[in-house]
Protein backbone atom coordinates (compact mmCIF):
# COMPACT_ATOMS: atom_id res chain seq x y z
CA UNK A 1 0.00 0.00 0.00
CA UNK A 2 1.36 3.39 -0.92
CA UNK A 3 0.47 6.78 0.46
CA UNK A 4 1.39 10.32 -0.40
CA UNK A 5 1.91 12.73 2.50
CA UNK A 6 2.69 16.42 2.64
CA UNK A 7 5.22 17.10 5.43
CA UNK A 8 6.48 20.66 5.92
CA UNK A 9 5.64 21.46 2.33
CA UNK A 10 7.53 18.40 0.98
CA UNK A 11 5.68 15.55 -0.75
CA UNK A 12 6.76 12.19 0.59
CA UNK A 13 5.73 8.84 -0.81
CA UNK A 14 5.46 6.10 1.78
CA UNK A 15 4.58 2.45 1.62
CA UNK A 16 3.45 0.27 4.48
CA UNK A 17 6.79 -1.58 4.50
CA UNK A 18 9.14 1.44 4.43
CA UNK A 19 9.69 4.52 6.48
CA UNK A 20 10.45 7.90 4.99
CA UNK A 21 13.11 10.25 6.26
CA UNK A 22 12.06 13.81 5.58
CA UNK A 23 14.72 16.47 5.31
CA UNK A 24 13.27 19.55 7.00
CA UNK A 25 16.53 21.51 7.02
CA UNK A 26 15.26 23.92 4.39
CA UNK A 27 12.10 24.62 6.41
CA UNK A 28 14.14 25.05 9.59
CA UNK A 29 16.55 27.35 7.78
CA UNK A 30 13.69 29.53 6.52
CA UNK A 31 12.22 29.80 10.02
CA UNK A 32 15.64 30.56 11.47
CA UNK A 33 16.25 33.27 8.86
CA UNK A 34 12.87 34.86 9.60
CA UNK A 35 13.62 34.90 13.35
CA UNK A 36 17.05 36.41 12.71
CA UNK A 37 15.56 39.10 10.47
CA UNK A 38 12.98 39.99 13.10
CA UNK A 39 15.65 40.18 15.80
CA UNK A 40 17.84 42.37 13.58
CA UNK A 41 14.92 44.76 13.02
CA UNK A 42 14.38 45.00 16.78
CA UNK A 43 18.09 45.58 17.41
CA UNK A 44 18.36 48.15 14.60
CA UNK A 45 15.48 50.13 16.04
CA UNK A 46 17.18 50.22 19.43
CA UNK A 47 20.62 51.28 18.23
CA UNK A 48 19.45 54.60 16.83
CA UNK A 49 19.59 56.72 19.96
CA UNK A 50 17.75 59.99 19.61
CA UNK A 51 19.61 61.66 22.46
CA UNK A 52 23.37 61.85 22.97
CA UNK A 53 25.32 60.84 26.05
CA UNK A 54 25.87 64.56 26.73
CA UNK A 55 22.10 65.12 26.69
CA UNK A 56 21.68 62.17 29.09
CA UNK A 57 24.20 63.83 31.45
CA UNK A 58 22.30 67.10 31.20
CA UNK A 59 19.00 65.34 32.03
CA UNK A 60 20.57 63.71 35.10
CA UNK A 61 22.12 66.98 36.30
CA UNK A 62 18.82 68.84 35.90
CA UNK A 63 16.90 66.14 37.75
CA UNK A 64 19.40 66.24 40.63
CA UNK A 65 19.27 70.08 40.64
CA UNK A 66 23.02 70.23 40.09
CA UNK A 67 25.35 72.06 37.72
CA UNK A 68 28.48 70.67 36.08
CA UNK A 69 30.57 72.88 38.36
CA UNK A 70 29.23 71.12 41.47
CA UNK A 71 30.09 67.64 40.22
CA UNK A 72 33.51 66.10 40.78
CA UNK A 73 32.94 63.29 38.24
CA UNK A 74 30.31 62.50 35.61
CA UNK A 75 30.16 59.62 33.13
CA UNK A 76 27.58 58.23 30.72
CA UNK A 77 27.73 55.06 28.66
CA UNK A 78 25.28 53.26 26.43
CA UNK A 79 23.73 50.00 27.63
CA UNK A 80 20.64 47.86 27.05
CA UNK A 81 17.95 47.14 29.64
CA UNK A 82 15.32 44.60 28.59
CA UNK A 83 16.14 45.26 24.93
CA UNK A 84 15.83 49.03 25.26
CA UNK A 85 18.86 51.26 24.73
CA UNK A 86 19.59 53.40 27.78
CA UNK A 87 22.39 55.59 29.07
CA UNK A 88 23.81 54.71 32.47
CA UNK A 89 24.86 58.02 33.99
CA UNK A 90 26.97 58.24 37.16
CA UNK A 91 27.88 61.46 38.89
CA UNK A 92 29.54 62.29 42.19
CA UNK A 93 29.04 65.28 44.45
CA UNK A 94 31.02 65.28 47.70
CA UNK A 95 30.26 61.90 49.30
CA UNK A 96 27.16 61.14 47.24
CA UNK A 97 26.87 59.03 44.10
CA UNK A 98 23.92 59.62 41.76
CA UNK A 99 23.11 56.80 39.33
CA UNK A 100 20.64 57.29 36.49
CA UNK A 101 19.29 55.09 33.74
CA UNK A 102 17.95 57.27 30.91
CA UNK A 103 16.04 56.00 27.87
CA UNK A 104 18.16 56.78 24.79
CA UNK A 105 15.11 57.15 22.52
CA UNK A 106 13.07 59.69 24.43
CA UNK A 107 15.24 60.97 27.31
CA UNK A 108 12.89 59.71 30.03
CA UNK A 109 14.45 58.73 33.33
CA UNK A 110 13.94 54.98 33.72
CA UNK A 111 15.42 54.81 37.22
CA UNK A 112 17.71 56.69 39.55
CA UNK A 113 19.42 56.23 42.90
CA UNK A 114 21.31 58.42 45.30
CA UNK A 115 23.74 56.68 47.68
CA UNK A 116 26.56 57.58 49.99
CA UNK A 117 29.91 56.44 48.59
CA UNK A 118 30.58 54.89 52.02
CA UNK A 119 27.68 52.40 51.83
Amino acid sequence: MSALALVCGVSVACSSNTSANVNTNSANTNISQENTSSQNNINNNNTNAKITSDKAKEIALNHANLSKNQVSYINAHSDYDDGIQVYDVSLYVNDVEYSYEINAQNGNIVSYEMDSIYD
